[in-house]
């Protein structure tokens, strides 16, 4: 599958992504995604969040550390 295909097959579901995210698993992401933000330091430099989806939980990490963390 080329670059360009995997592309525009993640553009087309990212729209709907996180809302079926939370359908599926009735909610329960959020806690996921809130205990492992309690994990974080605030003091963070630099943190990499692979395979990071819609990027969610990486923009919560960012502010959790007063926006001064390289992502």
């Amino acid at each position: 599958m080329g670059k360009k295909k995997v592309e525009n097959i993640f553009n087309n579901i990212s729209v709907k992504y996180d809302i079926t995210n939370s359908i599926i698993s009735l909610g329960i992401e959020k806690y996921w995604r809130f205990r492992f933000n309690s994990l974080i330091n605030e003091k963070e430099k630099t943190i990499l969040d692979a395979c990071c989806g819609t990027g969610t939980s990486s923009f919560e990490i960012w502010k959790k550390t007063d926006r001064k963390a390289l992502i």
